[in-house]
């Protein structure tokens, strides 16, 4: 069947619909139901621009408080908690859970970014045997594997990029 009939400023060439300005001299001459289609248009993505930025932030925010979280949970069973192992875990994983989301890591990465955080928390809390050190860090790399797991089936952190 016929579609809908075509206004004639459906025919502006795509490139000019994007050069098209509130004050041009070409938006004036469109009709102004044209000019409300397009400042509705201008509207809708700029509020979809403001809600997409919302999201990232969320989004980082979520990742950030996620591996301060994990990290310093972490200290707190699998080691001899002292205050400053626990604040450099807070320290360590927010920095980490920051990595996490710009590198929009997943189960592998978020792995291999956590490595050098575990080890700098080790070091700040004091190198205990080797027997709990190695057990400590297959509890922790199963957890962190966990996290990113989890991060690999929530799509919205990755889609508002």
């Amino acid at each position: 069947m016929g579609s809908a009939p075509r206004k004639h400023w459906d025919h502006v060439h795509v490139a000019d619909r994007n050069d098209l300005r509130r004050g041009s001299e070409q938006f004036h001459h469109l009709p102004h139901e044209a000019q409300d289609e397009f400042e509705e248009r201008w509207r809708a993505e700029v509020e979809r621009q403001l809600e997409r930025e919302e999201l990232r932030r969320r989004f980082f925010k979520r990742s950030v408080v996620e591996g301060a979280l994990l990290f310093a949970m972490l200290n707190i069973v699998f080691d001899v908690a002292s205050f400053w192992s626990v604040i450099t875990a807070f320290v360590v994983g927010a920095g980490t859970g920051a990595l996490w989301y710009q590198l929009r890591a997943k189960r592998f990465l978020c792995i291999f970014l956590s490595l050098p955080g575990y080890f700098i928390v080790r070091a700040v809390s004091g190198m205990p045997d080797p027997f709990t050190l190695l057990f400590g860090a297959v509890a922790f790399l199963a957890v962190i594997a966990a996290a990113g797991t989890i991060r690999e089936f929530r799509r919205g952190d990755h889609s508002v990029m």
